[in-house]
């Protein structure tokens, strides 16, 4: 069963990257990339995604406003949130706002792949003795 995902992020190049490497999951379906905290709200409305992969620090409507907002309005979307800060406030925020998990940009490459399947209850693929 897919893992169907919106990604919010103001850095469109951020985006763009991390959707094409998402989409090399079999797992995994991007359904929307968007920029801001009002559009996620649109695109979360549209698509009803299982997780929401929200940058923390954005311009118009900011990552824990916007997660405050989804979980009101789409509790069954789980909120990953995404950010380049290492700051203790900043993960509080985000965590107490509703989201299931706080990734650091830095390391999104290892964490962000797990977070997402054990947001969505799914364990990683088996990986068999003889590989």
């Amino acid at each position: 069963m897919t893992i169907t995902i919106v990604i919010v992020d103001d850095d469109a190049a951020f985006r763009d990257i991390l959707r094409f490497r998402l989409e090399q999951e079999a797992d995994l379906e991007v359904l929307a990339a968007v920029e801001n905290g009002r559009a996620a709200i649109a695109a979360v409305r549209k698509h009803l995604p299982d997780i929401v992969i929200m940058d923390v620090n954005m311009p118009e409507l900011g990552g824990i406003d916007t997660t405050r907002a989804l979980i009101f309005e789409a509790p069954e979307a789980k909120v990953i949130a995404l950010s380049g800060s290492c700051e203790d406030e900043t993960r509080r925020g985000i965590l107490a706002a509703g989201a299931v998990a706080f990734v650091h940009k830095d390391h999104a490459s290892e964490d962000l792949l797990p977070a997402i399947r054990a947001a969505a209850g799914r364990l990683p693929p088996a990986v068999s003795e003889s590989d």
